[in-house]
């Protein structure tokens, strides 16, 4: 009896909590129905918003593409809420530019292109909005509408970051990990072939004795003594290939990044600019401190990632931007060495 008075207590008390989280569960969404029926708009607010967007008013067609994005207030529809979100981030509203991008990149009422997302994203991040700085640099670090580049990911994530964007942050100390861990390898393979050719030597003195190690010097010196010569002859043809090279007489052809307009004509020149590679970003690419051509930039046109031919040094770490102009030679942007780029100078 006394078991049976135990098991019914505990019925009534599983009862009682069941009815509990049920209480609550019930509580919680009429709370939650509540407080969005309070951030339904008006029909008299949605109306002023109307007219102020239509009048040109760059934060009320923001607020109006967010209602429509949401649907609060109107029919949700992501076709109005893309076209007002353009007439805001036309105006230069980097919160609309930042969300037209996600438009694009999720291809959302619009044809998915991830090059016009990152178009709207770098609108925004030149604004400073952290948000967009950090997208810019998930761009570059995925190779998302933009040619992948470890450099630019870290350059937009740093200013995200100093923004107090967390996620950028946590991105940026995972590419300095990577890049310590690769240097740690590069570490480890040298001290691996060190080892190896220790072993390698003493092998061989083991084998032939100290005579035949002896007579392979002997050898060794007979073949310096041939290739010394040459040796001079590489250095001097060195030292003319660098005079030519500082005076804009070498033509290198690299992949890099040019941005450029549709409208630039063939044999158009423009003057352009570059700026050279530091050191805390040269460790995140496979490139020497002062590499002078990583990215171009012309004008306001987009990103083209193309083979490009440069009459001026590859590296220059003595500056920090270089200028060049920049001829086009091809009538599409889809071939590669269509532009031609000689160098004007540089500033320190």
């Amino acid at each position: 009896m006394i078991f049976l008075n135990l098991g019914r207590g505990m019925e009534m008390k599983r009862a009682r909590f069941f009815h509990l989280w049920v209480t609550l569960v019930l509580v919680a969404w009429g709370w939650s129905a509540f407080a969005q029926s309070k951030d339904v708009p008006s029909v008299q607010s949605i109306s002023a918003l109307k007219e102020q967007a239509t009048n040109g008013d760059a934060k009320a067609q923001y607020n109006l593409g967010g209602l429509y994005y949401k649907g609060q207030g109107v029919p949700q529809d992501n076709i109005q809420a893309a076209a007002w979100f353009r007439k805001a981030a036309d105006q230069g509203d980097a919160h609309a530019q930042n969300i037209l991008g996600w438009f694009y990149f999720n291809g959302w009422a619009t044809k998915m292109d991830n090059a016009q997302a990152a178009m709207w994203f770098r609108k925004a991040a030149e604004q400073g909005d952290a948000e967009s700085e950090y997208d810019l640099g998930f761009c570059y670090d995925r190779g998302w509408g933009v040619p992948k580049d470890h450099v630019q990911a870290a350059y937009w994530y740093r200013k995200a970051a100093d923004q107090g964007h967390t996620t950028a942050r946590g991105n940026l100390s995972e590419m300095q990990s990577e890049d310590r861990t690769e240097d740690f390898s590069l570490v480890a393979t040298l001290l691996i072939v060190l080892l190896v050719l220790g072993i390698i030597g003493y092998g061989i003195y083991a084998k032939v004795g100290l005579s035949g190690i002896k007579a392979a010097y002997s050898l060794m010196k007979s073949f310096l003594a041939w290739v010394f010569p040459w040796c001079g002859v590489a250095v001097i043809g060195y030292v003319i290939f660098t005079f030519a090279d500082n005076r804009g007489y070498i033509q290198h052809t690299v992949e890099t990044t040019i941005s450029a307009r549709s409208d630039w004509l063939p044999g158009e020149s423009k003057e352009c600019l570059s700026y050279t590679r530091k050191r805390e970003w040269a460790t995140f690419q496979d490139k020497e401190v002062g590499y002078a051509m990583p990215w171009v930039k012309c004008d306001d046109g987009p990103d083209h990632h193309m083979k490009v031919s440069f009459y001026g040094r590859k590296v220059q770490p003595e500056f920090q931007t270089i200028g060049w102009r920049c001829t086009r030679n091809e009538v599409s942007f889809l071939n590669d060495n269509s532009f031609t780029c000689y160098q004007m100078g540089g500033e320190r």
